[in-house]
C-alpha cells in the first residue's frame, strides 16, 4: 500500500458522521473542525483519549510524515493528529488536528479536552477549517437546488449509486456549500468555511467559533423565492422583453434567473426576490448552533 493510499484510508475511516434526530430542523452543529497547532505532543495521552494507531502518511505530496488516529471517550468522536513536518513552510504548523462528528456533535469543550489530552501545556491552536452542518427533513433536494441563488460556481455531481450532490464554490475557495442526501429522509446543507473566511470573522481560537452564530453565510449562497405579494408583476421596462422571450415569473422561473435578469438591466431584485421559507429555517438553525 502506497503512502497516498494509506492517507486516504486514514481519512476514509472517519467519514461516518451520524444524523442526530433532536437537531434535525432545529439546530446547526459542527461536523468537522481542523486546527493548526504549535506545541509538543504528550509522550502518553491521558486515559480519555483512546487508540494506539500511528501510521506513516509521508509521500511526495504530503505535508506531514505520520498520523495518530484516536477517539475521545467522553464524546465518542474520532480525531486525527498529524505531525512530522515534511515542508519548511513558515505558515505550516508542526501539528494538525482534525476532529469529526460521530458519537455526538463536536463542542468547544470536546475539542479543548481532546487537545489537552494529546498535547503538553503551553500549546497554541488556530482554527483553519470548519464544516457547519444543517440537517433538514421535509424539504426535497431539488427544492434546495431550485431556490439556490449564488454568484459562485454551482456544480451537480452524481455518484455511481445515482445520489446527487450540489457544490457551490470551489474546494480551495474561502467557503464552499454542499447539499446532499445524508439519509433517505435527511437532506444535509453543509457550509465549509476556511482560514480566510474565518479570519474575516475574527475567528482564530476554538471558542471564537460561536461567532458563526451571527455570520451572514446566506449572503454568499442563499435560498430565495419570488415575493408573491408583488402579484408576480414584472417591472415595466422588462415586461415586454421577457414576454417576447417567453419568460414569466414563478412558478415557471427560478428566483436565481429572475435575480440575474433584474440585475442585468440595473434593477434591484430585493423587491421581488426574497429569502424563502427554506432559508428562514436554516437561519433559525444557525441561531441555535450547538457549540
Amino acid at each position: 500500500m502506497s503512502n497516498e493510499q494509506q492517507m486516504k484510508r486514514v481519512d476514509k475511516s472517519t467519514e461516518t458522521a451520524e444524523v442526530f434526530p433532536h437537531l434535525v430542523n432545529q439546530a446547526a452543529f459542527v461536523d468537522k473542525v481542523v486546527a493548526e497547532i504549535w506545541g509538543s505532543r504528550r509522550k502518553r495521552s491521558i486515559p480519555r483519549i483512546i487508540g494506539k494507531s500511528n501510521v506513516p502518511i509521508g509521500g511526495p505530496h504530503s505535508f506531514y510524515a505520520r498520523c495518530l488516529s484516536r477517539r475521545h471517550a467522553l464524546s465518542g468522536n474520532p480525531l486525527q493528529l498529524k505531525y512530522g513536518r515534511m515542508r519548511n513552510y513558515a505558515n505550516l504548523s508542526p501539528l494538525k488536528l482534525t476532529m469529526f462528528t460521530l458519537g455526538s456533535p463536536i463542542t468547544c469543550a470536546d475539542l479543548l479536552m481532546s487537545l489537552d489530552g494529546l498535547l503538553q501545556r503551553g500549546y497554541r491552536v488556530v482554527i483553519s477549517s470548519v464544516e457547519l452542518t444543517f440537517d433538514t427533513q421535509g424539504i426535497p433536494l431539488g427544492t434546495f437546488g431550485r431556490d439556490l441563488c449564488s454568484c459562485a460556481h454551482v456544480t451537480e455531481v452524481e455518484d455511481a449509486s445515482g445520489r446527487t450532490t450540489i457544490y457551490v464554490g470551489g474546494s480551495r475557495s474561502p467557503w464552499q456549500l454542499r447539499i446532499y442526501h445524508k439519509t433517505y429522509f435527511t437532506v444535509r446543507v453543509e457550509f465549509i468555511v476556511r482560514s480566510r473566511f474565518l479570519r474575516a470573522l475574527n475567528i482564530r481560537r476554538p471558542q471564537d467559533l460561536l461567532l458563526l452564530k451571527k455570520a451572514d453565510l446566506w449572503r454568499h449562497a442563499g435560498f430565495r423565492e419570488i415575493d408573491s405579494s408583488q402579484g408576480y408583476a414584472l417591472p415595466a421596462r422588462i415586461r415586454r422583453p421577457w414576454s417576447e422571450r417567453g419568460l414569466t415569473l414563478p412558478p415557471a422561473v427560478p428566483a436565481s434567473i429572475v435575480q440575474k435578469e433584474l440585475r442585468l438591466v440595473g434593477i434591484n431584485p430585493a423587491r421581488w426576490v426574497v429569502p424563502s421559507k427554506r432559508e428562514a429555517l436554516l437561519r433559525n438553525m444557525q441561531d441555535h448552533i450547538v457549540w
